[in-house]
């Protein structure tokens, strides 16, 4: 059997704060919060339109939201 592991003992390996992605007047993202962990697996869930592909295209680099982010392959800190 398998020992139970606090949420606390795995080590952050993406945090995103406070991002912020515009399209010209519109707001894709705003003021999302973002934290994932190592070993644990992670849906994005909602409806057409909510945002989800803009907030993993910002996540992996290919957009450049304004906030606060870095993971272990990509550091994002000082997004425009």
């Amino acid at each position: 059997m398998g020992s139970k592991v606090s949420e606390n003992s795995h080590k952050t390996v993406i945090p995103f704060e406070e991002i912020t992605l515009n399209f010209g007047r519109v707001t894709a993202l705003n003021h999302v919060n973002f934290t994932i962990r190592e070993g644990k697996i992670l849906a994005v869930i909602g409806p057409n339109g909510a945002g989800k592909t803009c907030a993993l295209n910002g996540f992996s680099g290919f957009y450049k939201p304004k906030g606060r982010g870095k993971n272990e392959s990509h550091d994002s800190q000082g997004i425009q």
